[in-house]
């Protein structure tokens, strides 16, 4: 449908919205037009009813989709019909009234400290490129909390050395300071004169040998394999050091504000799913008192 397309390049000028996040909403759309087609030989959005929205909605059910991915399909959709009554293709939205399915608590699983020490204190000066490579991601993702994306995105001239610091672009566009130890920026300044050595100029920090920016997926692959070798986390993804990160801190006893500076979060709500990590390491402690 050529309304898809439209509305994708609208997210994609207007909002800038990610690559990541354009392909989800894309498929989201795409997903439910063939629904509409299949089940009710609808083929125009425009002529879509709440009564068949939700019975997209108990279809995803139905197929065991988790609620949590069934509410961002629902977020998606409303997302587009608003758009749609911006432009002025439909008079209502037929989507505003489905609300969000009811979504079970969930802990962030996070790596050991001990299994963070064990993956990182080694010595990286031997290393080839490619294997120091690895190690700067995955140092990165561990000591500043990015999100995959913003680790691909860093740009080489937001990592100061001098400073001990590093500017990240963010979601929505929005930057943000991360410092950095002493012995993180040492190490991310032996990458860069080893980078130097292959590419004397580039817009990112990392790249792969070639001088092309770092693809999503190798990233995941990467951590997934580092975390398999040396943790007995259950999730492994650049996500979990970024909850590893986060984690850490608060078991430190950082404040859970600066904790949400740090990891760019636009509300205290998202941070503060860390305080249950904090709370089951109280209740093991607690079962120390001699009543429990």
């Amino acid at each position: 449908m050529d309304i898809i397309n439209k509305y994708i390049d609208f997210l994609a000028v207007h909002k800038n919205r990610s690559p990541h996040t354009l392909q989800a909403y894309h498929n989201d759309l795409q997903q439910f037009g063939a629904f509409l087609r299949a089940e009710f030989s609808l083929t125009d959005f425009s002529l879509v009813t709440t009564r068949q929205g939700r019975a997209w909605i108990g279809e995803l059910s139905a197929d065991g989709l988790s609620p949590r991915s069934i509410n961002r399909k629902i977020s998606a959709i409303k997302q587009f019909y608003t758009w749609m009554r911006r432009e002025d293709l439909v008079t209502s939205n037929p989507i505003s009234g489905i609300r969000n399915l009811k979504v079970p608590g969930r802990i962030p699983q996070f790596v050991r400290e001990s299994e963070m020490e064990d993956l990182l204190n080694i010595d990286y000066r031997p290393f080839e490129y490619d294997e120091l490579l690895i190690f700067c991601v995955l140092s990165v993702l561990y000591q500043c909390g990015l999100r995959r994306a913003e680790l691909i995105g860093l740009q080489d001239v937001n990592v100061r050395m001098d400073k001990r610091q590093l500017k990240v672009l963010g979601k929505g566009n929005k930057e943000r300071i991360i410092p950095m130890t002493a012995e993180l920026a040492e190490l991310l300044d032996f990458y860069r004169q080893k980078r130097q050595m292959l590419v004397e100029n580039t817009d990112y920090f990392f790249i792969f040998g070639s001088g092309k920016p770092l693809k999503e997926k190798w990233v995941y692959q990467t951590v997934r394999t580092a975390l398999s070798a040396g943790s007995a986390v259950g999730k492994k993804s650049p996500h979990v050091l970024r909850h590893s990160f986060a984690t850490h801190l608060l078991q430190r006893g950082a404040d859970i504000n600066a904790i949400k500076e740090l990891l760019g979060h636009s509300s205290l709500a998202a941070t503060q799913i860390y305080a249950h990590n904090d709370i089951e390491k109280l209740k093991e402690i607690h079962k120390l008192h001699p009543k429990s």
